[in-house]
């Protein structure tokens, strides 16, 4: 993996700058859920994961054997099953004909090992596969819930004398293919890979191009919000705040367009453009991705 030193994201924001996504072939998706709610951070020490934001709740349950899905990895894997199905308009979604390739489509680099980059994408996909979402939503009058997998099934094929001739298949759960089809979120997959030993970064990105979308007036977010959406991992308030502020600033310099304000109470936001403007958008569902 490359280093994140200044030069190396500052490259990268430049890049960004001169050619949009459209033109690099670097449009990308999420599921909404990425861009609501967010994944564990570090690892779990429970198999139920809880994360709250306004009237949606996001339930995560995994059984003990698996474990819950944590860090880069997950996020980054989300994102690619949800453009592979968007651009195949399939359930059927093939993650490439080797752990490496696969691993590339993430921005990552392949390394062997008990701790290489490998083991830990096998790791990661079995828990993020394996564990069952349950998305709720309340208010006064109604209570609703949904549950879902990311895939009915999976075939995740590992021959650990050749590791990199490995096959592997998803046929995604009908509700997941829905949410890419019909409610998924276009990034920037630079962003993503620029931020992909950063996961606070990812979420806010993807959180704040999704509020733009329907953003019309200035609103300020308080930090009790935003530690209950993003907070999983900090132990105190301030240490939170203080990480979310420099995540805030990394996805600045990526998304300049993004207009806010760190104020005493919390985050304001002013109505900004979406960072894949609705034409290039438009034009990419068009030419058919």
């Amino acid at each position: 993996m490359k280093k994140r030193t200044a030069a190396y994201l500052i490259d990268i924001a430049e890049q960004i700058k001169q050619c949009s996504a459209l033109e690099s072939k670097q449009i990308a998706f999420i599921p909404r859920l990425m861009a609501t709610t967010s994944l564990p951070v570090s690892k779990p020490r429970e198999n139920e994961f809880i994360r709250r934001n306004g009237n949606r709740t996001l339930t995560m349950l995994a059984s003990r054997e698996v474990g819950l899905p944590y860090g880069a990895m997950p996020r980054l894997a989300l994102c690619a099953i949800t453009t592979l199905s968007k651009q195949c308009q399939s359930r059927v979604v093939s993650l490439g004909p080797s752990t490496a390739d696969f691993l590339n489509l993430m921005g990552k680099a392949s390394t062997g090992g008990r701790n290489g980059s490998l083991t830990y994408a096998r790791e990661q996909l079995k828990r993020l596969l394996s564990c069952t979402i349950q998305v709720t939503e309340r208010s006064e009058q109604r209570w609703d819930i949904a549950s879902l997998r990311v895939a009915q099934s999976a075939s995740l094929l590992w021959q650990p004398a050749s590791p990199f001739r490995w096959q592997s298949r998803l046929v995604l759960s009908d509700e997941f293919f829905q949410h890419t089809q019909q409610s998924a979120i276009p990034v920037d997959l630079r962003v993503l890979h620029a931020c992909g030993h950063y996961p606070l970064a990812m979420d806010i990105y993807c959180w704040l191009t999704y509020r733009f979308y329907s953003l019309k007036r200035p609103v300020t977010i308080p930090w009790g919000e935003l530690m209950v959406q993003f907070g999983n991992s900090y132990q105190r308030d301030a240490h939170f705040r203080d990480r979310f502020r420099s995540a805030l600033a990394r996805v600045g310099l990526f998304y300049p367009q993004a207009r806010f304000v760190v104020v005493q109470c919390g985050v304001r936001l002013f109505p900004s453009p979406t960072h894949i403007p609705p034409k290039d958008l438009s034009c990419y569902l068009r030419n058919g991705g």
